[in-house]
Protein backbone atom coordinates (compact mmCIF):
# COMPACT_ATOMS: atom_id res chain seq x y z
CA UNK A 1 0.00 0.00 0.00
CA UNK A 2 1.14 3.51 -0.69
CA UNK A 3 0.32 6.30 1.84
CA UNK A 4 0.84 10.18 1.44
CA UNK A 5 0.79 12.81 3.94
CA UNK A 6 1.36 16.76 4.03
CA UNK A 7 -0.37 20.41 4.58
CA UNK A 8 -1.13 23.19 2.81
CA UNK A 9 -2.01 26.78 4.74
CA UNK A 10 -5.50 27.87 3.72
CA UNK A 11 -6.79 31.86 4.55
CA UNK A 12 -8.71 31.95 8.03
CA UNK A 13 -11.00 34.57 8.98
CA UNK A 14 -12.27 35.60 12.83
CA UNK A 15 -14.47 38.32 14.37
CA UNK A 16 -12.66 39.85 17.49
CA UNK A 17 -15.06 40.31 20.07
CA UNK A 18 -16.04 43.62 21.11
CA UNK A 19 -13.85 44.95 23.85
CA UNK A 20 -15.92 47.71 24.86
CA UNK A 21 -19.19 50.47 23.92
CA UNK A 22 -15.71 51.94 21.36
CA UNK A 23 -14.97 48.92 19.64
CA UNK A 24 -16.81 48.95 16.45
CA UNK A 25 -20.22 47.21 16.15
CA UNK A 26 -19.52 46.64 11.89
CA UNK A 27 -17.89 42.76 12.46
CA UNK A 28 -16.06 43.48 9.39
CA UNK A 29 -14.23 45.57 11.14
CA UNK A 30 -13.12 43.19 14.13
CA UNK A 31 -11.79 40.89 11.68
CA UNK A 32 -9.03 39.33 11.93
CA UNK A 33 -6.94 37.46 9.08
CA UNK A 34 -4.63 34.26 9.06
CA UNK A 35 -3.40 31.17 7.83
CA UNK A 36 -3.99 27.85 9.22
CA UNK A 37 -2.80 24.29 7.88
CA UNK A 38 -4.69 21.92 6.37
CA UNK A 39 -3.82 18.45 6.34
CA UNK A 40 -4.21 15.99 3.41
CA UNK A 41 -4.09 12.17 3.58
CA UNK A 42 -4.04 9.35 0.56
CA UNK A 43 -3.58 6.34 0.57
CA UNK A 44 -3.81 3.56 -2.74
CA UNK A 45 -2.83 0.29 -4.04
CA UNK A 46 0.24 0.09 -5.85
CA UNK A 47 -1.32 -0.63 -9.41
CA UNK A 48 -3.90 1.77 -8.98
CA UNK A 49 -4.08 5.40 -10.52
CA UNK A 50 -6.40 6.94 -7.79
CA UNK A 51 -7.01 6.40 -4.36
CA UNK A 52 -8.93 7.16 -0.91
CA UNK A 53 -8.12 10.87 0.21
CA UNK A 54 -9.24 13.09 3.45
CA UNK A 55 -8.51 16.33 4.63
CA UNK A 56 -8.86 18.39 7.97
CA UNK A 57 -8.21 21.32 10.05
CA UNK A 58 -7.89 19.50 12.80
CA UNK A 59 -4.20 18.82 13.23
CA UNK A 60 -1.72 15.97 13.69
CA UNK A 61 -3.59 13.49 15.72
CA UNK A 62 -7.00 14.23 13.18
CA UNK A 63 -5.13 13.61 10.51
CA UNK A 64 -3.29 10.37 11.50
CA UNK A 65 -7.43 9.18 12.07
CA UNK A 66 -7.99 9.99 8.62
CA UNK A 67 -4.95 8.56 7.30
CA UNK A 68 -5.36 5.30 9.21
CA UNK A 69 -8.82 5.18 7.65
CA UNK A 70 -8.36 5.88 4.48
CA UNK A 71 -5.48 3.15 4.02
CA UNK A 72 -8.11 0.44 5.75
CA UNK A 73 -10.70 1.88 3.48
CA UNK A 74 -8.73 0.62 0.16
CA UNK A 75 -8.01 -2.78 1.57
CA UNK A 76 -5.11 -2.58 4.28
CA UNK A 77 -4.85 -5.06 7.25
CA UNK A 78 -2.42 -6.44 9.31
CA UNK A 79 -0.03 -8.43 6.47
CA UNK A 80 -0.56 -5.30 4.61
CA UNK A 81 3.26 -3.31 4.00
CA UNK A 82 2.34 0.74 3.65
CA UNK A 83 5.10 2.31 2.10
CA UNK A 84 4.40 6.18 3.46
CA UNK A 85 5.77 9.28 1.94
CA UNK A 86 6.17 12.07 3.59
CA UNK A 87 8.48 16.01 3.74
CA UNK A 88 10.04 14.95 6.83
CA UNK A 89 8.04 16.93 9.21
CA UNK A 90 7.94 14.95 12.70
CA UNK A 91 4.31 14.50 12.81
CA UNK A 92 3.79 12.56 9.31
CA UNK A 93 5.90 9.91 11.03
CA UNK A 94 4.66 10.10 14.16
CA UNK A 95 1.02 9.84 13.47
CA UNK A 96 1.80 6.84 10.64
CA UNK A 97 2.99 4.99 13.31
CA UNK A 98 0.69 5.47 15.52
CA UNK A 99 -2.35 5.16 13.99
CA UNK A 100 -0.95 1.67 12.13
CA UNK A 101 1.26 0.26 14.87
CA UNK A 102 0.06 -3.24 14.02
CA UNK A 103 0.90 -2.81 10.18
CA UNK A 104 4.79 -2.58 8.95
CA UNK A 105 5.10 0.79 7.75
CA UNK A 106 8.05 1.94 6.03
CA UNK A 107 8.71 5.54 5.74
CA UNK A 108 10.88 7.02 3.02
CA UNK A 109 11.65 11.16 3.23
CA UNK A 110 10.43 13.23 -0.34
CA UNK A 111 12.82 12.47 -2.80
CA UNK A 112 12.72 16.25 -3.71
CA UNK A 113 12.03 17.85 -0.78
CA UNK A 114 15.21 16.52 0.22
CA UNK A 115 17.04 17.92 -2.92
CA UNK A 116 15.81 21.40 -1.58
CA UNK A 117 18.02 21.33 0.56
CA UNK A 118 20.93 19.77 -1.46
CA UNK A 119 20.86 22.51 -3.90
CA UNK A 120 20.79 24.95 -1.17
CA UNK A 121 24.10 23.36 -0.08
CA UNK A 122 25.48 22.70 -3.10
CA UNK A 123 25.01 26.93 -3.76
CA UNK A 124 26.77 27.52 -1.18
CA UNK A 125 30.02 24.78 -1.52
CA UNK A 126 30.23 24.61 -5.45
CA UNK A 127 28.67 27.87 -6.87
CA UNK A 128 30.17 27.35 -10.35
CA UNK A 129 29.51 24.05 -10.45
CA UNK A 130 26.25 23.27 -8.27
CA UNK A 131 24.36 21.33 -10.55
CA UNK A 132 26.65 18.98 -11.34
CA UNK A 133 27.44 18.41 -7.38
CA UNK A 134 23.90 17.93 -6.90
CA UNK A 135 23.27 15.19 -9.54
CA UNK A 136 26.48 13.32 -8.05
CA UNK A 137 24.63 13.86 -4.32
CA UNK A 138 21.14 12.38 -5.53
CA UNK A 139 22.77 9.40 -7.53
CA UNK A 140 24.66 8.58 -4.34
CA UNK A 141 20.86 9.09 -2.01
CA UNK A 142 19.52 7.21 -4.62
CA UNK A 143 21.95 4.23 -4.26
CA UNK A 144 22.22 4.64 0.11
CA UNK A 145 25.38 5.94 -0.08
CA UNK A 146 23.98 8.48 2.79
CA UNK A 147 27.58 8.26 4.41
CA UNK A 148 29.14 9.20 1.41
CA UNK A 149 26.96 12.63 1.76
CA UNK A 150 27.26 13.21 4.67
CA UNK A 151 31.26 13.20 4.35
CA UNK A 152 30.72 15.49 1.27
CA UNK A 153 28.88 18.06 3.46
CA UNK A 154 31.28 17.83 6.32
CA UNK A 155 34.54 18.46 4.53
CA UNK A 156 32.93 21.51 2.71
CA UNK A 157 34.85 23.60 4.41
CA UNK A 158 31.93 25.52 6.23
CA UNK A 159 32.42 25.59 9.51
CA UNK A 160 30.10 27.53 11.34
CA UNK A 161 27.69 28.01 14.24
CA UNK A 162 25.17 29.57 11.79
CA UNK A 163 22.01 27.65 12.52
CA UNK A 164 20.86 29.10 8.75
CA UNK A 165 24.16 27.51 6.78
CA UNK A 166 22.82 26.01 3.99
CA UNK A 167 25.07 23.12 4.76
CA UNK A 168 25.14 22.51 7.95
CA UNK A 169 20.89 23.01 7.59
CA UNK A 170 20.84 19.80 5.19
CA UNK A 171 23.14 17.82 7.28
CA UNK A 172 21.16 18.10 10.18
CA UNK A 173 18.31 17.30 8.02
CA UNK A 174 20.00 14.00 7.04
CA UNK A 175 21.36 13.18 9.96
CA UNK A 176 17.91 13.23 11.82
CA UNK A 177 16.16 11.06 9.15
CA UNK A 178 18.59 8.42 8.84
CA UNK A 179 16.15 5.61 9.06
CA UNK A 180 14.07 7.19 6.04
CA UNK A 181 15.80 7.19 2.96
CA UNK A 182 16.19 3.85 1.38
CA UNK A 183 15.19 5.22 -1.67
CA UNK A 184 17.44 1.84 -3.65
CA UNK A 185 15.17 -0.60 -2.41
CA UNK A 186 11.76 1.95 -3.14
CA UNK A 187 12.99 2.18 -6.59
CA UNK A 188 14.05 -1.84 -7.30
CA UNK A 189 10.06 -2.68 -7.11
CA UNK A 190 8.79 0.23 -8.60
CA UNK A 191 7.62 2.51 -5.20
CA UNK A 192 7.59 6.38 -6.03
CA UNK A 193 10.00 8.29 -3.57
CA UNK A 194 8.28 11.39 -4.06
CA UNK A 195 5.01 13.21 -2.54
CA UNK A 196 3.35 14.00 -6.23
CA UNK A 197 0.53 12.77 -4.84
CA UNK A 198 -0.40 14.30 -1.98
CA UNK A 199 1.60 17.71 -3.24
CA UNK A 200 -1.18 17.69 -6.05
CA UNK A 201 -3.76 17.25 -3.66
CA UNK A 202 -2.67 20.43 -2.27
CA UNK A 203 -3.80 21.82 -5.36
CA UNK A 204 -6.64 20.56 -6.99
CA UNK A 205 -8.64 19.36 -3.73
CA UNK A 206 -7.98 21.85 -0.97
CA UNK A 207 -6.54 24.83 -2.80
CA UNK A 208 -8.54 24.87 -5.98
CA UNK A 209 -12.04 25.79 -3.79
CA UNK A 210 -10.27 27.14 -0.61
CA UNK A 211 -7.89 29.85 -1.64
CA UNK A 212 -9.98 32.08 -4.50
CA UNK A 213 -8.96 35.52 -4.80
CA UNK A 214 -10.71 37.27 -1.63
CA UNK A 215 -11.80 34.15 -0.27
CA UNK A 216 -11.54 33.62 4.04
CA UNK A 217 -12.76 31.08 5.57
CA UNK A 218 -14.44 30.26 9.48
CA UNK A 219 -11.84 27.57 10.53
CA UNK A 220 -15.09 25.59 11.83
CA UNK A 221 -16.44 26.25 7.71
CA UNK A 222 -12.98 25.24 6.17
CA UNK A 223 -13.46 21.59 8.01
CA UNK A 224 -16.91 21.07 6.20
CA UNK A 225 -15.75 22.07 3.26
CA UNK A 226 -12.71 19.75 3.51
CA UNK A 227 -14.86 17.16 4.23
CA UNK A 228 -17.01 17.97 1.40
CA UNK A 229 -14.17 17.86 -0.96
CA UNK A 230 -12.75 14.54 0.02
CA UNK A 231 -16.48 13.08 -0.90
CA UNK A 232 -16.22 13.49 -4.11
CA UNK A 233 -12.56 13.24 -4.40
CA UNK A 234 -13.56 9.53 -3.23
CA UNK A 235 -16.77 9.14 -5.51
CA UNK A 236 -18.87 8.98 -2.91
CA UNK A 237 -20.84 12.21 -3.91
CA UNK A 238 -24.14 10.77 -5.20
CA UNK A 239 -24.24 7.91 -2.25
CA UNK A 240 -23.79 10.11 0.74
CA UNK A 241 -26.54 12.85 -0.39
CA UNK A 242 -28.90 9.63 -1.24
CA UNK A 243 -28.06 8.83 2.31
CA UNK A 244 -28.99 11.86 3.71
CA UNK A 245 -32.36 12.45 1.41
CA UNK A 246 -33.60 8.98 2.72
CA UNK A 247 -32.81 9.95 6.75
CA UNK A 248 -34.36 12.95 6.12
CA UNK A 249 -37.73 10.98 4.13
Amino acid sequence: MIGEMDGAMLPVVSINERENEESPTDGRKRRKLDWEEARVCLAREPDKITGRYAATMGGPDKAGELFADCVIRVGGGLATKLHCLGDGATWIVTQAKKWLLQMVVLFLIDFYHLSEYLAKAGQAIAPECNVKWLKIQQERMKSNKVDEVLDELARSGHATDDKDDPVRKCQRYIENRLDYFDYASALRVGLPIGTGEAESANRWLLQKRLKLPGAWWKTQNLEKMLALRSLRANGDWESYWAEVRQAAA
